[in-house]
């Protein structure tokens, strides 16, 4: 076979393979373009922050508003006057410190001298004016109960000199009055037919 012949074979041999070669490289760089096209996108994002600057966060203190201390005040203990603020010159109210003998009923639970009761508060009736205006002198005798917060109730009049002058101001006054109460093995309790005798005296320079 002439030379000039298999120059010419070689050559066109040599063309095939570049061309096949050239072929398969596009066909690769295709499929990993497609291939990566394919793959999802992971983004990662690094936030860096400046160690040298400090980061504050305000903060609000709120002070709570104390309560202003409460001062027990004390109850002051009424006692009876030896004569009445608002008849100094006027009429004298004298009010018995012996109770008067109970009338033992079946209601009286424990008898009075079993049980020791403090007045705690006593209020100085008033002096009735037409009493006051024509000199007159009297007492009332009342009783009543005491209950166990020491709260008088139900008082009545059970005898008056004279009559029905002065017993709505001895019924209003006894009725204000507070005691302590009587006790029965640590227990409060009520006590019944309290008696006590209010002396209703004009002053001897008002006559």
């Amino acid at each position: 076979m002439p030379a000039i012949v298999r120059n010419f074979i070689k050559f066109n041999i040599s063309i095939l393979l570049a061309g096949l070669i050239t072929f398969l490289l596009f066909y690769f760089m295709q499929y990993l373009i497609e291939t990566e096209s394919d793959r999802p996108q992971t983004i990662n994002v690094i936030r860096m922050l400046d160690p040298t600057v400090p980061v504050f966060k305000d903060v609000l203190f709120l002070e709570e508003a104390r309560p202003e201390p409460i001062i027990a005040e004390d109850v002051p203990i009424v006692s009876e006057p030896s004569r009445s603020k608002e008849f100094s010159d006027g009429p004298v109210i004298r009010i018995s410190q012996e109770r008067l003998p109970v009338d033992t009923t079946p209601q009286s639970v424990v008898p009075m001298s079993n049980n020791i009761m403090i007045p705690l508060i006593r209020t100085t009736p008033n002096y009735p004016s037409r009493a006051l205006q024509r000199g007159i002198e009297g007492f009332v005798e009342l009783s009543f109960t005491v209950d166990r917060f020491g709260s008088v109730i139900d008082p009545v009049v059970i005898n008056a000199a004279p009559e029905g002058i002065f017993d709505r101001a001895a019924l209003q006054s006894i009725s204000r009055w507070k005691y302590s109460p009587a006790m029965n093995n640590g227990q409060a309790i009520e006590t019944y037919d309290v008696r006590h005798r209010i002396v209703f005296l004009m002053d001897p320079s008002s006559r």
